[in-house]
């Protein structure tokens, strides 16, 4: 058996012997303050990228809707003359606009048959009334148009085609024969605009271009013929 000491021996011999006083007790106190930081460290994590992230999105949101809640604010309320539903057109005293393609009529459809048949004469006389009747009927207007070109009258169907190239959706026929018209009376400029402006409204007239470039090589050869001509002059 040990003997029994006091405390003060017990002091003075941790002292000569160089000991701490209970270590064992300062290492359970330490592993207790490293687990204590451990779960504070897990109560409050570092912030991630994510959360940085996560938090301005939810702050771009939050001034979003309160932007939105101050412009509805400041929005005027729709007043009652507003919120009247509008008068018929009838009450409002408004011009009745022209029909440009109004139904065919029985003389059109006539004309149509003189027409396909190669009676132009009596299709022109027809025609004739029509447009003086229907002025804005852009299917006669072509249709005189175009009986005015076969007949070899081609300043009379110029004013006529370029009429119905106005009040037609589909104007690209009525371009390309103001195209040949023009081709007749030598007028080489205005015969390409208007072959090039039919093209432009259906591409699937490939005949345009070939009239195009046929205008083009018939005014080299104008220039060609008319060439030699004046240096013969010249030489004389």
């Amino acid at each position: 058996r040990r003997p029994l000491r006091s405390v003060s021996q017990n002091r003075f011999i941790q002292k000569c012997s160089g000991r701490k006083s209970k270590p064992h007790l300062k290492i359970k106190a330490t592993g207790v303050a490293e687990s204590t930081e451990r779960k504070s460290r897990m109560k409050n994590p570092v912030p991630t990228f994510f959360s940085v992230v996560k938090f301005f999105f939810c702050l771009a949101c939050i001034t979003c809707a309160v932007s939105l809640h101050a412009q509805g604010a400041t929005e005027k309320p729709v007043s009652a003359e507003a919120a009247k539903p509008a008068e018929p057109a009838a009450a409002t005293a408004t011009k009745p606009q022209p029909v440009r393609n109004p139904p065919k009529s029985a003389n059109l459809k006539r004309a149509e048959k003189l027409y396909f048949s190669k009676k132009y004469e009596t299709a022109a006389a027809l025609l004739r009334k029509i447009v003086e009747e229907e002025p804005e009927n852009g299917r006669a207007n072509s249709l005189l148009g175009d009986v005015y070109y076969l007949q070899g009258f081609h300043e009379k169907a110029l004013s006529h085609l370029m009429r119905a190239s106005e009040l037609n959706e589909n104007k690209a026929p009525d371009l390309f024969r103001l195209g040949q018209a023009y081709e007749k009376l030598n007028k080489p400029r205005e015969a390409v605009r208007s072959y090039l402006k039919a093209y432009e409204q259906d591409e699937t007239m490939k005949e345009t271009l070939f009239h195009v470039g046929f205008v083009y090589l018939s005014l080299e050869r104008n220039k060609k013929k008319t060439r030699p001509q004046q240096t013969r002059n010249g030489k004389r």
